[in-house]
């Protein structure tokens, strides 16, 4: 690095030739290479200590939701990153290295994966959601969650609906074929209980055809 500042010293102390511009900002992008180079391996040489942080960050993150978010508002980067002993930046820094989100991508993350929770475990009406995840105004939940998932939250819950009663009616239906299975098997053989009706009835015809021979 010294010698880097000791090239473009010299350089702009002696005389001033065509070719003094390009030596200069050959030095300068050099000089920016060695930054860039150490900025990025301080991250590198804390991979353990960055595992970490991610770890706290996400933990203090889903506490915010569930205790603080619905009597504070949502959570901000500069509370996480004082909460963390760490700056905004270098915490958002921190962690773009390791997940390639910044820290105000990875709080609207977790307030989309909360909001859906929400939406379809419970019955909270969608303004309650809001509520509950700390937005003063419905519409700005309802915008934000658009703008991410690309539907709206009653949309959402409404598919979520739909694919739970086909869930249920796919298990009823499969419930009935098992019991009429069963039943038609019970008449054929008794150790044909819960089979397919046609394996049952070539397992039995096999049978009779043995104790004929």
């Amino acid at each position: 690095m010294q010698s880097i500042f000791s090239i473009i010293r010299d350089d702009l102390n002696s005389r001033i030739d065509e070719f003094s511009r390009e030596v200069i900002i050959a030095q300068v992008d050099l000089l920016l290479s060695y930054a860039k180079r150490f900025h990025k391996r301080q991250f590198l040489t804390r991979q353990v200590v960055n595992n970490d942080l991610l770890q706290q960050f996400e933990d203090l993150l889903n506490k915010y939701f569930e205790e603080k978010a619905v009597n504070n508002g949502m959570p901000t980067v500069q509370y996480l990153a004082e909460t963390l002993n760490y700056t905004p930046n270098y915490l958002s820094d921190m962690l773009r290295s390791l997940t390639g989100l910044n820290a105000q991508q990875h709080i609207h993350q977790k307030l989309i994966e909360t909001s859906k929770d929400l939406l379809s475990t419970t019955s909270l009406t969608i303004n309650e959601v809001a509520y509950q995840l700390g937005f003063d105004y419905p519409q700005s939940f309802s915008r934000l969650f658009k703008l991410k998932t690309k539907i709206s939250p009653a949309q959402y819950r409404w598919n979520m609906e739909v694919r739970r009663q086909h869930r249920h009616s796919r298990h009823h239906a499969l419930q009935s074929n098992r019991i009429r299975h069963s039943q038609n098997g019970a008449g054929v053989s008794g150790c044909c209980l819960g089979q397919p009706l046609y394996h049952c009835q070539q397992r039995h015809i096999f049978l009779q055809h043995s104790h004929r021979h």
